[in-house]
């Protein structure tokens, strides 16, 4: 290299010393140790301090988006979901017990699939089927088990039983008139899932051994909150200061999971319960209302007054299943004026669930609260009397 003298002399060019050159440092050279070392520490305490705390302040929002609802509907809910595919569960007050109302006859009908499929697998050959006895008095053979004696040639779904006329109770719109010919156990089971049947869940809950005994096997199907202690209509009452005809969403979550997603019944009954389900055509303003294009719905319903329940399985349209519980109780002030709970509150908090879980689109859920407080102050103007379903 050679550089230009200062001034411009006739001199030869002057050559440049050549600067000394320094070792090379095989670290900085090869590898940024250094920089990458503070990189990853500052990223393990960004991931160790704020992940955590983000998750919590997610739960905390969806939380209060939920007491927005309870505000703009004056209501108390309590939600159990359960996420199939990925495990994940959220609570809402799902340990505060609630009047169920007609949410149990997915658990007595579960229960009499159950007997079902016992005798289905061990029929028991030589029994004599006993034809029920009309009125209160009605009465089944029973084994030691509980079950009602059967022969292999009938199965418990196909046994008819009768009722008389003075047991038909407020809304009973399937069975109401078909005392004296009686209908199949398994026509029963459909009208009390589908349409709430009262009368038929009477005749059923007979057949299941009465409240006390139902209530012992729902606590076996893993639902230890359910305590059942009358018949359609009386259970829908509130009682104060007794657990009698309650039980808590978190328990009722816990008991459609092994009726469901476990052994509790066979395949075959399972899939007829879950038809059953998904016939129901009450409470469509619930669940249903908020689900996106191409979900489905198996549920169940319950309503009396303020107290108005909806709980299912939701399936979207890859196959992801959700079960969830919902149970809502309107204050007083907000029952009498409007004579009904309205299923909006209950919508919403689904949108709100789904919006949590990535399922529906942020924006929609985040306009859950205003739309259904709207919907809400509608809700005075449709009210009507409830029947327990």
């Amino acid at each position: 290299m050679v550089c230009l003298p200062l001034s411009f002399s006739m001199s030869a060019p002057v050559p440049c010393p050549v600067p000394a050159r320094r070792a090379p440092d095989v670290h900085s050279a090869v590898f940024p140790v250094r920089p990458l070392i503070v990189f990853f520490l500052v990223f393990l305490q960004f991931f160790l301090v704020t992940g955590p705390v983000s998750a919590q302040d997610r739960i905390a929002a969806f939380a209060r988006q939920l007491q927005a609802l309870e505000y703009a509907h004056g209501a108390r809910i309590a939600l159990a979901a359960h996420e199939v595919h990925s495990g994940r569960t959220l609570f809402f007050r799902a340990s505060e017990r609630m009047t169920f109302c007609s949410t149990f006859k997915f658990f007595l009908v579960a229960e009499i699939l159950h007997r079902a499929d016992v005798l289905a697998q061990a029929p028991q050959t030589g029994l004599r089927i006993q034809t029920p006895v009309q009125g209160k008095a009605q009465a089944q053979e029973q084994d030691e088990s509980g079950i009602p004696q059967t022969s292999g040639a009938e199965s418990l779904l196909d046994r008819t039983l009768t009722w008389t006329a003075d047991e038909e109770v407020a809304w009973s719109p399937v069975t109401k008139g078909q005392g004296s010919t009686g209908m199949s156990v398994a026509e029963l089971c459909r009208a009390a899932i589908t349409l709430s049947d009262n009368t038929a869940t009477n005749v059923l809950l007979r057949l299941a051994g009465g409240p006390k005994s139902l209530t012992r096997a729902v606590h076996l199907m893993g639902n230890q909150s359910f305590e059942l202690a009358d018949f359609e209509p009386a259970l829908n009452r509130e009682q104060p200061e007794s657990t009698a005809n309650t039980g808590t969403a978190g328990g009722f979550l816990a008991g459609m999971r092994r009726v469901l997603l476990g052994d509790f019944l066979s395949p075959q009954s399972r899939d007829l319960l879950l038809s059953w389900m998904q016939a129901t055509a009450t409470g469509r303003d619930r669940i249903a209302a908020a689900l996106p294009a191409g979900w489905k719905l198996a549920h169940k319903t319950g309503t009396n007054g303020g107290l108005v329940h909806d709980m299912g399985l939701l399936t979207d349209p890859k196959g992801h299943e959700i079960l969830l519980v919902l149970f809502s109780k309107a204050r007083p002030f907000e029952a009498d004026q409007k004579g009904t709970g309205s299923g909006a509150l209950l919508a919403a908090a689904t949108r709100l669930l789904l919006q949590e879980w990535g399922s529906l689109a942020r924006d929609e859920g985040d306009n859950a609260v205003q739309a259904s407080s709207q919907t809400s102050s509608l809700a005075g103007s449709q009210a009507s009397r409830s029947d327990g379903h």
